[in-house]
């Protein structure tokens, strides 16, 4: 009976290492897989609250720096030269990684670090990733998108100036003229000047116009061509492309 309950009781204290081990494994610590996308996540926990890694998506990978709150693993990366926010969480078994409101379940293995390879962290302003990016970057650089609109008693007018440097001016105005009851009222607005930068991206497989303004704030415009050739559609309204007499 005694041999039996030594017997036991070393059989015990020899798991007693793998059970704390199985207590302080990090439940973030490892490599995320989305087969479909391609996208692989890997993070391994630092000494203190925070989190470190790459994420690889595209034959390009980008440094990732997280930390745990509230059970949910939140980080950031860059992208394109903007900052890009996402989440981990964790449900039962399942991983879920979630980016610009979209969620991906995603496959956890052992962490392993990703095999070498150029790491970006900011594209310069003006660059483009994709050659359909390319192409659009060469046919606006240097030129000046002209938007007008006239309706109803309202005209508008706007321009973009897109330097090849990669430097961006904004400008418009609009007038509006009421003649209800007799009475006639007239306003004119301009929205002054704005500056920044400004880089053709691909975003879901389409190309997309970024400006990045001086003043804080990013916008993002959807690119598409027209029938006529010095005309292209920014979230589907009329631009006329002519030569920019601000860019040198």
């Amino acid at each position: 009976m005694n041999r039996w309950f030594c017997l036991m009781l070393a059989t015990l204290i020899s798991l007693i290492p793998s059970a704390l081990a199985a207590q302080q494994e990090d439940l973030y610590t490892g490599t995320y897989t989305h087969v479909a996308s391609g996208l692989v996540l890997a993070v391994m926990k630092l000494p203190d609250i925070g989190y470190e890694g790459k994420i690889a998506y595209q034959g390009q990978q980008y440094l990732v720096s997280a930390v745990r709150l509230l059970g949910v693993l939140s980080g950031s990366y860059t992208y394109e030269g903007h900052p890009v926010s996402f989440s981990l969480a964790r449900m039962g078994e399942v991983y879920y990684l979630t980016s610009d409101g979209v969620s991906l379940e995603v496959t956890r293995t052992p962490y392993k670090a990703l095999p070498a390879a150029p790491v970006v962290t900011q594209a310069p302003a003006g660059t483009s990733t994709g050659p359909a990016a390319t192409q659009w970057q060469q046919r606006l650089a240097g030129k000046q998108l002209l938007y007008l609109y006239t309706g109803n008693g309202y005209s508008e007018k706007s321009t973009l100036d897109l330097c090849p440097d990669g430097t961006f001016t904004a400008g418009g105005d609009a007038h509006y003229i009421s003649t209800g009851g007799g009475d006639v009222f007239t306003y004119s607005g301009d929205d002054g000047t704005r500056r920044g930068t400004w880089q053709i991206a691909q975003q879901g497989g389409s190309p997309v116009l970024r400006l990045s303004f001086g003043q804080g704030g990013v916008r993002t415009f959807a690119l598409t061509s027209r029938q006529a050739s010095n005309e292209i559609g920014l979230d589907g309204k009329r631009y006329f492309v002519q030569p920019s007499g601000i860019c040198r």
